[in-house]
């Protein structure tokens, strides 16, 4: 960098031996530029692939919906006449049970999540009106 000289020859062209170099480094950039064809268009052909999968796959699970809409509207219904009535009187039953024994309640307590739409709120145990030991 000191003289400045240098950098100005590199700027100027270059003549002789170095044609072949150019060559060969053209003959290079035409083949990478072919590759970069061949990936975008495999690239354009696998998006296209997956996008076929997908609508398939969706028409199928729409034509599985269609096909099992009945049975399950049929199994809901028989849910809401039959078996949620039976599952609320049990959940109460177990709620009246455990208010009758104590002991039962941590049991209760366990489920009382996973039942908590069946079960009626539980009123919390009244404060005891006992006399605490005063030292």
């Amino acid at each position: 960098m000191d003289n400045p000289r240098e950098q100005g020859d590199l700027l100027q062209p270059r003549t002789g031996g170095d044609s072949a170099a150019v060559e060969q480094l053209r003959g290079q950039y035409q083949q990478l530029q072919s590759l970069f064809v061949v990936a975008l268009a495999a690239l354009l052909l696998l998006g296209m692939v997956c996008c076929l999968f997908i609508f398939k796959q969706w028409r199928m699970v729409r034509a599985q919906v269609e096909e099992q809409r009945p049975t399950v509207q049929r199994m809901w219904s028989d849910y809401q006449n039959g078996s949620e009535k039976l599952i609320r009187n049990f959940a109460g039953s177990l709620q009246n049970f455990a208010a009758q024994h104590p002991d039962f309640q941590p049991s209760l307590d366990r489920y009382r999540e996973p039942l908590r739409s069946y079960l009626a709120p539980s009123v919390p145990a009244p404060p005891s009106t006992a006399p605490k030991n005063q030292r």
